[in-house]
Protein backbone atom coordinates (compact mmCIF):
# COMPACT_ATOMS: atom_id res chain seq x y z
CA UNK A 1 0.00 0.00 0.00
CA UNK A 2 2.68 2.82 0.98
CA UNK A 3 4.45 2.38 -2.71
CA UNK A 4 1.24 2.87 -4.08
CA UNK A 5 0.69 6.27 -2.11
CA UNK A 6 3.96 7.00 -2.78
CA UNK A 7 3.84 6.17 -6.47
CA UNK A 8 0.64 8.58 -6.68
CA UNK A 9 2.49 11.33 -4.93
CA UNK A 10 5.70 10.92 -7.30
CA UNK A 11 3.17 11.37 -9.99
CA UNK A 12 2.03 14.29 -9.09
CA UNK A 13 4.76 16.16 -8.23
CA UNK A 14 6.20 15.07 -11.76
CA UNK A 15 3.00 16.44 -12.97
CA UNK A 16 3.21 19.18 -11.33
CA UNK A 17 7.19 19.61 -12.85
CA UNK A 18 5.63 19.27 -16.16
CA UNK A 19 2.92 22.15 -15.88
CA UNK A 20 5.53 24.83 -14.84
CA UNK A 21 7.68 24.13 -17.65
CA UNK A 22 4.84 24.28 -19.99
CA UNK A 23 3.96 27.19 -18.55
CA UNK A 24 7.35 29.22 -18.72
CA UNK A 25 7.13 27.50 -22.54
CA UNK A 26 3.96 29.01 -23.50
CA UNK A 27 4.86 32.61 -21.98
CA UNK A 28 6.86 32.59 -24.48
CA UNK A 29 5.45 31.63 -27.40
CA UNK A 30 2.26 34.02 -26.89
CA UNK A 31 1.95 37.12 -27.97
CA UNK A 32 2.36 39.55 -24.47
CA UNK A 33 -0.63 41.80 -25.87
CA UNK A 34 -3.04 38.48 -25.42
CA UNK A 35 -5.33 38.25 -22.78
CA UNK A 36 -7.30 35.00 -23.35
CA UNK A 37 -6.71 31.70 -25.04
CA UNK A 38 -9.61 29.47 -26.92
CA UNK A 39 -10.35 26.57 -25.63
CA UNK A 40 -8.91 24.97 -28.42
CA UNK A 41 -5.52 26.11 -27.43
CA UNK A 42 -5.60 25.57 -23.93
CA UNK A 43 -6.18 22.25 -24.40
CA UNK A 44 -3.48 21.99 -27.14
CA UNK A 45 -0.70 23.45 -24.47
CA UNK A 46 -2.45 21.30 -21.53
CA UNK A 47 -2.47 18.08 -24.07
CA UNK A 48 -5.44 17.40 -23.92
CA UNK A 49 -8.54 17.19 -26.26
CA UNK A 50 -10.81 20.01 -26.03
CA UNK A 51 -14.29 18.49 -25.18
CA UNK A 52 -12.85 17.21 -22.00
CA UNK A 53 -12.15 20.85 -21.11
CA UNK A 54 -15.40 21.76 -22.05
CA UNK A 55 -17.12 18.86 -20.15
CA UNK A 56 -15.67 19.49 -17.35
CA UNK A 57 -16.66 23.14 -17.75
CA UNK A 58 -20.09 22.35 -18.04
CA UNK A 59 -20.16 19.54 -14.85
CA UNK A 60 -18.78 22.27 -12.35
CA UNK A 61 -18.45 25.82 -13.54
CA UNK A 62 -14.97 26.06 -14.02
CA UNK A 63 -12.00 23.86 -15.25
CA UNK A 64 -10.08 22.73 -11.99
CA UNK A 65 -10.42 26.39 -10.09
CA UNK A 66 -9.97 28.04 -13.90
CA UNK A 67 -13.17 30.71 -14.97
CA UNK A 68 -13.25 31.31 -18.42
CA UNK A 69 -14.69 34.49 -20.18
CA UNK A 70 -17.99 33.57 -22.00
CA UNK A 71 -18.59 35.31 -25.42
CA UNK A 72 -21.89 36.33 -26.57
CA UNK A 73 -21.57 33.76 -29.42
CA UNK A 74 -20.89 31.30 -26.84
CA UNK A 75 -17.23 30.45 -26.69
CA UNK A 76 -14.77 30.21 -24.02
CA UNK A 77 -11.81 32.15 -23.57
CA UNK A 78 -9.42 31.38 -21.28
CA UNK A 79 -6.81 33.87 -19.18
CA UNK A 80 -3.33 33.44 -20.77
CA UNK A 81 -1.73 32.68 -17.60
CA UNK A 82 -4.12 29.45 -17.37
CA UNK A 83 -1.28 26.77 -17.17
CA UNK A 84 0.49 28.99 -14.27
CA UNK A 85 -2.13 29.12 -12.02
CA UNK A 86 -2.76 25.06 -13.04
CA UNK A 87 0.56 24.31 -12.07
CA UNK A 88 0.00 26.62 -8.74
CA UNK A 89 -3.01 25.11 -7.87
CA UNK A 90 -1.45 21.52 -7.70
Amino acid sequence: MDRGFASNQQNAVRCGAILMEKAANISHAIDQTRQYLSTEELASHLTLRPQSIRKRYCQTGTYYSLRPVKLPNGRLMWPVNSIELLAKAQ
